[in-house]
């Protein structure tokens, strides 16, 4: 080759290379505030506390792009939506000790909003908000939030134009705090069992009958995945309040098998770096399956699906920074992933060559 030709590539990659580290730079410190992202269908929402800001954010080919935003009271507990309206749950934050229950419905835009529920609560706190469609009928958006300081109630609402939504509860169990649902199916982990210090556990709930399934001690994160009509199961187990010396960061897979109707549970890692995983979202790369684990210190993809090979996508900037993630979309070739992180983060998988 060439010598200029050569020299004159390795400089355009260069200055390639600082246009990405450019981008990642910026859009950190534009989102620096931002504490946790949310995947809805056209991106992610972001929560910044300190500012009190809700933004909707688009992955391009230019990076993180913010495409609405809004003023917000609360804390942002979860978000979801369509491609046509948001369903926003707010409650109690550092800043807003004293902060009811709320959920509200937002336009796409941002721009409008009305209250829909709203409830009071020693602990006012929504670990779960799914919005749910259903073809020739109402969508539904599935919730779980505490109404005492140790009890969670589950249920949805139907969508509707109505100034307010009637919840319709499911179940009502203790530390109900994971929870995912597909058709009429819920699965529930729970980090701690009914009595005090006891490890938790993890159950299926369908029409009217609650199975208990296998698990390791506590459960902090569930994800059905699969065919809607027989899913499998991720979970995150191992949990123990003694987080630094007795927890486990497992991700586990359940199936269920069809001759005899029971789930078995299969270790897809024990990871000893870290205490647990508290998220997991699900994804496809060259129609095989894979999935991320959001740990206190790495995010881990595992794929694809049969082998579980372990990929760290992403480790924590500091000792002390907390992080959060959201899949931002999808092609079936690559995966792009927000990342909170002392600002916000693109990470994709596989990673960009």
């Amino acid at each position: 080759m060439n010598k200029k030709v050569l020299v004159s590539l390795c400089v355009s990659w260069l200055w390639a290379l600082q246009g990405m580290v450019d981008v990642a730079a910026q859009a950190a410190s534009q989102f620096q505030g931002v504490t946790t992202v949310f995947s809805v269908p056209d991106g992610v929402a972001a929560f910044d506390p300190q500012a009190g800001k809700l933004s909707i954010i688009s992955v391009s080919l230019d990076g993180l792009q913010e495409r609405a935003s809004t003023a917000i009271q609360g804390n942002v507990w979860q978000v979801a939506g369509s491609t046509s309206e948001y369903a926003v749950a707010t409650g109690m934050g550092r800043s807003a000790l004293d902060a009811p229950i709320r959920v509200l419905a937002f336009s796409s835009d941002l721009k409008s909003s009305r209250e829909v529920f709203a409830v009071t609560s020693e602990r006012a706190e929504v670990p779960f908000l799914k919005w749910v469609d259903h073809k020739g009928s109402t969508a539904r958006v599935w919730c779980a939030f505490f109404d005492s300081r140790y009890t969670t109630k589950i249920g949805y609402f139907e969508i509707a134009d109505t100034e307010r939504w009637s919840f319709m509860e499911t179940a009502t169990l203790r530390m109900g705090s994971a929870v995912d649902v597909v058709g009429s199916s819920l699965v529930v982990g729970r980090p701690y069992g009914d009595v005090q210090g006891h490890d938790g556990d993890l159950l299926l709930l369908h029409n009217g009958a609650r199975d208990l399934l296998p698990s390791y001690r506590g459960v902090r994160a569930v994800r059905f995945v699969g065919n809607t009509d027989d899913p499998a199961i991720f979970i995150a187990d191992g949990w123990h309040q003694n987080y630094g010396q007795i927890a486990q960061g497992r991700v586990s897979l359940l199936r269920r098998d069809k001759e005899t109707g029971r789930y078995a549970l299969q270790i897809v890692d024990k990871d000893d770096t870290q205490y647990g995983f508290s998220k997991i979202v699900d994804f496809t790369i060259d129609t095989k399956r894979y999935i991320a684990a959001l740990g206190p210190k790495q995010i881990v993809v595992y794929g694809p699906e049969g082998g579980w090979r372990r990929e760290v996508i992403h480790s924590r900037s500091e000792e002390d920074s907390l992080m959060d993630m959201a899949l931002a979309k999808s092609d079936g070739k690559r995966a792009w992933f927000v990342v909170a992180d002392k600002g916000l983060r693109l990470v994709t998988f596989p990673a960009k060559p």
